[in-house]
């Protein structure tokens, strides 16, 4: 694994009990390092953090400690408490610590294969499969049709393209899509970009020459 720390921050008196009972036995078996951590600014952005419920509200604000959680859940957590907290599994009481930790494995392994996959840039990161652009604190889900677009223009390398010529590339020239539809969804991509990450002007229109995808600023 590339990262073997398992970073605890837990309210209840019960679950710190039993993972101190466990530590070493953890250690021995899975090769995690249990670190329990005093405050949340402790943890670092590598790694994973097994919190509970009253942790989660600390983490829900301040969002710029986000890394691989995996919440202990002794009550009712609905997804729109979780939905906004990046990379966050929840497990439910009652639970087995085994079934945690075989979790994390698969997880991390699950993440560094995915990371083949997976475009950074300064700001924000882009996976194609998943069709989503994220950072360490939020994410944005494409459609489709909009990640084909984002994906074509980042393939192009700074190189402006005319509309005709994504057209032809994109909808294959579909008599019925003009390029009234290709701007539509340009411009949503824009204002997502400028909405959820505060990016402005990544897809310019160069005149006489057409799109083009501004990588620096991503």
């Amino acid at each position: 694994m590339s990262n073997n720390n398992i970073y605890i921050y837990l309210n209840n008196s019960v679950l710190n009990y039993i993972f101190n009972e466990l530590y070493e036995e953890i250690k021995k078996k899975y090769g995690f390092q249990i670190i329990k951590l005093e405050d949340l600014t402790k943890i670092k952005s590598k790694g994973s953090f097994i919190c509970d419920n009253i942790t989660i509200k600390e983490l829900k604000k301040n969002k710029n400690l986000v890394i691989n959680s995996y919440l202990i859940n002794e009550g009712d957590v609905s997804n729109s408490f979780t939905e906004d907290i990046v990379n966050t599994t929840v497990f439910r009481t009652p639970f087995k610590i085994t079934d945690i930790l075989n979790y994390i494995i698969t997880d991390q392994k699950s993440k560094e294969n995915e990371l083949k996959d997976i475009i950074k840039f300064n700001k924000i990161s882009y996976d194609f499969r998943k069709r989503q652009i994220y950072s360490s604190v939020t994410k944005l889900k494409l459609t489709e049709k909009e990640n084909d677009i984002f994906f074509y223009l980042l393939q192009l390398d700074n190189r402006p393209v005319s509309k005709k010529v994504m057209l032809e590339n994109i909808w294959s020239y579909n008599s019925e899509i003009d390029t009234h539809t290709l701007e539509t969804h340009i411009y949503l991509i824009r204002k997502k970009l400028e909405k959820i990450f505060n990016i402005k002007d990544v897809i310019t229109n160069q005149e006489d020459f057409g799109y083009i995808l501004n990588k620096n600023k991503l």
